[in-house]
């Protein structure tokens, strides 16, 4: 069992709701208390390293308003010459995983990330899960360990890739498509496999990044008329699926255009009301 499963296992839905959505709760005067303490901690941390002390220069704060007035405003720019080398010698602590942005020009921002700040990613991540999936109601938990992950992420060390690595070595999912079997597929077949999972075999949540599932959303319109059924489609899970979504589709009006993607636009506009009824 991953850590943070025991605690889906163990604990009540409202006790869930408090651990990674307690901060909703919080009044604007305890939120930057622990704020100002969090940074305070950060500047104990890295006051010794290279980089603390270059951008500190050679300074301590004691306190955010001396932070504020000793330490300048900075850019990746002023560390790009240590990370873009990976040099962990000047960090405050040996990074547990190195990301990178989607990058620009064809130049990545490399990122250093520690076990301690992956650990508060994957709460953060979850929280983000509770908050999507809670229907606008407060104390509210919509998913559990095993549920289906439809990911449409580029793969590690892609920064958002990353973050579901860190997610799923803390809690279990079944991730869709797995991605440590898609490593090296194209991006676009990687889509495609893990559409093909969740018209198989159901999902559950839907993750990546918003730009992207925009671009893939057009591209589905686009391609919609001259898209035509595989042999894969064939799966009688998928058949009873694609029909039932077609079904609930006309219930709902909503127009469901011929094509692989206009039946996947069909199950995905099913209602949350038929979705309960048919077990999605």
């Amino acid at each position: 069992m991953l850590s943070e499963d025991k605690y889906f296992r163990d604990l009540t839905e409202a006790k869930l709701w408090q651990r990674y959505c307690g901060f909703l709760d919080l009044s604007i005067d305890e939120f930057m208390d622990i704020q100002e303490e969090l940074l305070m901690d950060q500047i104990e941390r890295v006051s010794d390293s290279f980089l603390g002390k270059k951008i500190m220069n050679n300074c301590k704060p004691k306190s955010v308003e001396e932070f504020r007035h000793i330490v300048p405003l900075t850019t990746y720019d002023d560390y790009e010459p240590y990370l873009s080398e990976k040099r962990e010698n000047v960090l405050a602590v040996k990074p547990h995983m190195w990301c990178h942005s989607a990058g620009t020009g064809g130049r990545f921002k490399w990122i250093p990330h520690s076990s301690e700040f992956l650990e508060q990613v994957t709460k953060r991540c979850l929280a983000s899960l509770i908050l999507a999936t809670c229907g606008g109601q407060k104390g509210r938990v919509n998913f559990w360990p095993g549920s289906r992950f439809l990911l449409i992420i580029p793969p590690v060390p892609y920064a958002s890739a990353c973050m579901f690595q860190a997610l799923a070595e803390r809690f279990s999912f079944k991730a869709m498509p797995p991605q440590e079997a898609v490593q090296s597929v194209e991006f676009r077949e990687r889509i495609r496999g893990g559409f093909q999972m969740a018209l198989r075999d159901g999902v559950d949540i839907m993750g990546g990044i918003g730009s992207v599932i925009v671009k893939i959303g057009e591209e589905m319109g686009g391609q919609a008329r001259g898209m035509k059924f595989s042999p894969a489609m064939l799966d009688p899970r998928i058949v009873a699926r694609l029909l039932r979504a077609l079904i609930c589709s006309k219930r709902e009006k909503h127009v469901v255009t011929k094509g692989y993607y206009g039946w996947w636009s069909g199950y995905c506009h099913l209602s949350r009301r038929y979705r309960a009824l048919l077990g999605y």
